[in-house]
C-alpha cells in the first residue's frame, strides 16, 4: 500500500502544471502558423489566369494572347476549361466571373464552363428543335380550326405551306442559286408532315408529305459536289449558295427526327459532317471556306453563320456554337466580343467610324465624316446601292440586298435565342441597343422619306415577321406565305 503525504501531492500538480506549460507554450506557435496560413481550396478562381484572386482585364490579356492555340498549362495561358485549346469557350468563362474575387494562393484545377444565368452551358440535343420542335408544331392551328379561320392572316400562311409543299419541287442543287426552290419546297414538306400527323384524318397527308421531304433529303447529297475547290477549281458564288440553301435541309432534318442524315456520307459521320467539314469556293480558284469560317461583315458571311449554327447544333459542337455566338455579338456591335470580322467589301462610307467599323451601325450613327441618317445600317449590304450621300435630304443608291444580311442574322438570332444565349440578361434580339430592330427601322425610315420599296411586303417577309413577334414592329403588312431566301414561313411557325 502506497501512502502519500499531502506535501508528495502539492509536489505531483506542480510537477504536472510544469508538464502541461511546456506542452502549451510548444503546441501554441504551432497552431498559430498552420492557422496563419492562407486557406487552399479545391479549385482556381474561374477565369483567373495569373492566380491574383480576381478576375479582370490582365487575364484577358492572358487569354488573347494565347486565343485559339494549343495549350498544356491551363488556366496560366487562358484555357479556362482544361479542354487544352485557347478558344471561345474560355472567354465565356473569363466573362461570366469578370469582377469576381477569392483566394490568391486557390489551387489550380481545370474547371467546366460555370453555370450561369447570362450564358448557360449549351447542349444541344438532335432532335430537340434546332428551329421548332414537332411539340410546338402540334400547338398551332391550321386552315379552319380555332384561332386560324378562313381568309385569316394565319390560314393564308397555313395554305402557303401547303401549295409550296405540293407543288413541283424542281431540282436539288447545293452548288449554285438553282436550288431554292427545293429548299423551300423541303421546309414546307417537312411542315406539313409534322403538323398533320397529328391530325386523325389527315394521316394520309402527312404520310405523302413525309416520304416527299425524305426523298429529298436523300436526293440532295452529292449535289454540293460542284462547289468544291476539288472540282476544276469549284464555281462562283458556290459557298453563298451553299450558306442560303443548306439551313432549311439541316432543321428540315432535325424536324423529322433524322438525327444521322446520310450516315456515313463519303467517310463523314454523316451528311451534316461532312457539308460542315468541306470547303466550298465563294469565287473560281479561291480555295474554299468551310460553313463557319465565312466572317464577312455583309449578306454572305451573315447568311453562312446562321448555316454553321444550324450545323454545329445538330452535330453538338459546343464550342463552335460558342464561337458563333462571339461572332454574332460582334457583328451586331458588340466591340468586347473577341471576334474579327472581315469588313471588305462595299461599305464605303456609310460605316460611322471608318477606323472602328461595325457591321451593324450603332444607335444614333451617321454616316462617316457626315451628317447622313445611317442609325441600324448594315453598311457592307447597304453599299451595294453605292455610297452614303452628303445630303440627308438625297435618297441613297437602291438596293435590297440589306434584307438578304438579315435573313441570315435574324436565322442566327433565333437559333442563338434557343439555346439560351444572351448577355447580361439580353437576349440575341436585345444586345446591343437592339440591333436588328434598328436594322430593319432603317429600311423603313429610307422608305418613309423616300418613297420606292425599301420596306415592301414580300422581300423577307419571314423577317419583318420576326420583328413583329419580338418587337412589336409591324409599319405595313407583308405576305403570310414568304417561303424567304435561306428559312422562310415564321408567318405560320411563329404565332402570337
Amino acid at each position: 500500500m502506497i501512502i502519500f503525504y499531502s506535501s508528495d501531492i502539492l509536489k505531483l500538480i506542480m510537477t504536472g502544471r510544469k508538464i502541461i506549460l511546456t506542452l502549451l507554450l510548444l503546441f501554441f506557435p504551432l497552431v498559430f502558423f498552420l492557422f496563419s496560413l492562407p486557406l487552399k481550396t479545391s479549385a482556381a478562381l474561374p477565369g483567373d489566369a495569373n492566380n491574383d484572386g480576381i478576375v479582370d482585364g490582365v487575364d484577358y490579356v492572358f487569354w488573347l494572347n494565347n486565343y485559339n492555340k494549343i495549350v498544356n498549362d491551363g488556366s496560366s495561358s487562358g484555357d479556362f476549361d482544361g479542354n487544352g485549346k485557347v478558344d471561345g469557350a474560355d472567354y465565356v468563362i473569363w466573362l461570366n466571373n469578370y469582377g469576381s474575387s477569392g483566394s490568391v494562393n486557390a489551387t489550380p484545377t481545370k474547371t467546366p464552363t460555370p453555370v450561369n444565368p447570362s450564358n448557360p452551358p449549351v447542349t444541344p440535343i438532335q432532335g430537340s428543335g434546332i428551329w421548332i420542335s414537332k411539340e410546338e408544331i402540334a400547338k398551332l392551328p391550321i386552315t379552319g380550326q380555332a384561332g386560324c379561320a378562313q381568309g385569316s392572316f394565319c390560314a393564308d400562311a397555313w395554305n402557303g405551306i401547303i401549295s409550296k409543299a405540293d407543288s413541283s419541287w424542281g431540282t436539288p442543287d447545293l452548288s449554285t442559286y438553282n436550288g431554292l426552290n427545293h429548299s423551300q419546297a423541303v421546309w414546307a414538306g417537312a411542315i406539313a408532315a409534322t403538323r398533320l400527323s397529328f391530325e386523325a384524318n389527315r394521316q394520309a397527308d402527312a404520310q405523302k408529305y413525309l416520304d416527299k421531304t425524305l426523298k429529298a433529303l436523300n436526293d440532295v447529297m452529292g449535289t454540293e459536289t460542284a462547289a468544291l475547290p476539288t472540282s476544276e477549281g469549284g464555281i462562283d458564288d458556290g459557298s453563298l449558295a451553299n450558306g442560303r440553301q443548306f439551313l432549311r435541309y439541316i432543321i428540315s432534318a432535325d424536324l423529322l427526327n433524322v438525327n444521322n442524315w446520310g450516315a456515313g456520307y463519303k467517310g463523314s459521320k454523316n451528311f451534316v459532317e461532312y457539308m460542315y467539314d468541306a470547303k466550298f469556293t465563294f469565287r473560281k480558284d479561291d480555295g474554299g471556306q468551310r460553313i463557319c469560317e465565312h466572317t464577312g461583315a455583309s449578306n454572305g458571311g451573315s447568311m453562312n453563320r446562321a448555316t454553321c449554327i444550324a450545323a454545329a447544333s445538330y452535330l453538338g459542337d459546343n464550342t463552335q456554337l460558342n464561337n458563333s455566338w462571339l461572332a454574332f455579338r460582334r457583328f451586331t456591335g458588340d466591340y468586347t466580343a473577341p471576334y474579327i470580322i472581315d469588313f471588305s467589301g462595299s461599305g464605303g462610307n456609310w460605316y460611322h467610324n471608318n477606323s472602328n467599323k461595325l457591321a451593324i451601325n450603332p444607335k444614333g450613327a451617321t454616316c462617316a465624316g457626315s451628317t447622313y441618317p445611317a442609325d441600324g445600317v448594315i453598311p457592307n449590304d447597304q453599299g451595294r446601292g453605292g455610297n452614303c450621300p452628303s445630303n440627308p435630304n438625297t435618297a441613297p443608291g437602291y438596293t435590297q440586298y440589306p434584307w438578304e444580311g438579315l435573313q441570315g442574322a435574324y436565322g442566327a438570332a433565333y437559333m442563338l435565342y434557343r439555346l439560351g444565349y444572351n448577355l447580361n440578361g439580353k437576349n440575341p434580339f436585345q444586345i446591343n441597343d437592339q440591333a436588328l430592330l434598328r436594322a430593319v427601322q432603317y429600311q423603313w425610315y429610307l422608305q418613309q422619306k423616300f418613297g420606292g420599296s425599301w420596306y415592301d411586303s414580300g422581300r423577307a417577309a419571314w423577317v419583318k415577321h420576326l420583328a413583329w413577334y419580338f418587337y412589336g414592329y409591324k409599319p405595313v403588312s407583308y405576305d403570310p406565305s414568304d417561303a424567304g431566301r435561306n428559312i422562310g414561313f415564321t408567318q405560320w411557325t411563329h404565332q402570337k
